[in-house]
């Protein structure tokens, strides 16, 4: 097995612990994403419910501001070096590619298949 594959091997062992996934997208920006899915997992999770939301909109994620969240970083886990979310308000879980920059005005530079897979 090549690296890709273990790579998605990872991803799909992942995916499979997660009981139910809800994916919020468009063809276009600026219609609401962000705060629909914010607004999904804090009502879900009122209902007593655990919750994460992974942000991966790499041209402005803004889960982060919306989750209050802004100066917390991502860190790592010490056994495996995984990402370990962020607890936010309510005990909603975040990733967010926000949380890798140093700054609020740092840009990401992603690349053909750094970009488009």
């Amino acid at each position: 097995m090549n690296e890709q594959e273990k790579q998605q091997q990872q991803i799909n062992d992942n995916l499979s612990r997660i009981k139910n996934k809800i994916m919020i997208l468009s063809g276009k920006g600026g219609v609401g994403k962000s705060f629909i899915a914010v607004n999904i997992a804090y009502g879900i999770a009122l209902r007593g419910k655990k919750v994460g939301i992974l942000d991966v909109d790499i041209h402005g994620p803004s889960v982060i501001k919306m989750t209050g969240l802004e100066n917390r970083k991502i860190t790592q886990h010490p056994d495996n070096g995984k990402a370990l979310p962020i607890k936010g308000p309510g005990g909603v879980l975040v990733l967010s590619v926000a949380s890798l920059l140093a700054s609020d005005s740092d840009a990401i530079i992603w690349r053909g298949p750094r970009k488009y897979p």
